[in-house]
């Protein structure tokens, strides 16, 4: 399933997409050196 940044900020309520992009970037690369990365 493909989600945009805009619904991911909304449902974890965060203030800006910033704050979301800063936790998918996070994602991203803890996850990415393990198992690949991780698409938003």
């Amino acid at each position: 399933m493909i989600v945009t940044i805009c619904t991911v900020k909304h449902e974890m309520r965060h203030s800006s997409v910033q704050t979301t992009q800063n936790y998918a970037d996070l994602l991203n690369s803890d996850v990415g050196e393990h198992v690949g990365r991780v698409i938003f």
